[in-house]
């Protein structure tokens, strides 16, 4: 049943969604499957707290157990029911990018909740951290794009010059630039030359 609902409306709204909006993949997935996923835990959170009791560790425990559960429990069967294909396909940069964000994430929450310091302000660094983070994710997005388009310009420059040459004087052409998954550095998507 859960399978159903995900596929039929779930993933089929988000792709409407974000064609309509223009959103790569990435950003889809980080902001429209990112809250779609997380009302649950929106909804456990508030009624956690709203328990009534002083400590609120099953709130902060639902966050990080659903968190861990997902990172590891679900992303494992992945990985498992795919064979390891999932692994091959995907792209190291955007791995290692959203997981510098994750751990920059816990990071601020450990140090800023070990320093007794007000809620709030945790709230609003972890907010800060998000909103960073889909920044630049949208920057790099926009740059990749622009790489892909700057090197599909090239190959054409190239077919165009070797459709003048005649048969007899082509060199054989062992340069490919169709390379649409190639990696934004970080110094680069700051703006660090």
């Amino acid at each position: 049943m859960v399978n159903h609902i995900s596929e039929d409306y779930l993933s089929s709204a988000i792709a409407r969604i974000s064609k309509y909006l223009k959103l790569s993949e990435s950003v889809a997935g980080a902001t429209l499957l990112a809250v779609a996923n997380g009302c649950t835990d929106i909804v456990t959170v508030i009624l956690a707290s709203l328990a009534g009791t002083q400590d609120n560790d099953l709130a902060i425990g639902s966050l990080f157990g659903a968190n861990l559960f997902t990172g590891s429990v679900v992303l494992g069967l992945t990985i498992l029911a795919s064979k390891g294909s999932i692994v091959t396909h995907l792209n190291q940069g955007n791995v290692m990018f959203d997981l510098l964000f994750f751990i920059i994430g816990i990071i601020v929450f450990i140090v800023i909740g070990s320093l007794n310091i007000p809620m709030l302000y945790t709230g609003i660094a972890l907010l800060v951290v998000y909103i960073s983070y889909l920044f630049l994710l949208v920057r790099r997005d926009k740059m990749l794009k622009k790489k892909t388009e700057d090197q599909r310009l090239k190959e054409l420059e190239l077919d165009n010059e070797l459709a003048h040459i005649p048969d007899g004087d082509q060199k054989p052409n062992n340069t490919s630039f169709a390379h649409s998954e190639e990696s934004v550095e970080f110094t680069e998507l700051l703006g660090i030359t």
